[in-house]
């Protein structure tokens, strides 16, 4: 997991990161996450995750929701929102 940009960004409550997280601040191109997947026991293929950019693959997506810290170890870290839904390639398409 790579966030390039200013840690107290995460520590921030949520209130002051509305505020505080713009584009201006914040690049969401160089903030992101690997995925690795496996399937059927197989090798794991990698896949980077974007913050506006989710990793689609088929009807399963995984979407990064948000950017979080560690309180304890100081690391951050990605909360994910995993989907399975056949609508998910007939909305994200039009």
């Amino acid at each position: 997991m790579i966030f390039s940009d200013d840690p107290a960004l995460l520590k921030a409550s949520k209130k002051q990161q509305r505020g505080l997280m713009t584009r201006d601040r914040v690049g969401l191109d160089h903030n992101w996450a690997t995925l690795a997947l496996v399937k059927d026991g197989g090798r794991p293929s990698l896949h980077p995750v974007f913050m506006l950019s989710p990793l689609r693959e088929g009807f399963f997506q995984a979407t990064i929701t948000d950017f979080v810290i560690d309180p304890d170890s100081e690391q951050p870290g990605v909360v994910l929102n995993f989907t399975h839904n056949y609508f998910n390639v007939l909305f994200f398409s039009i």
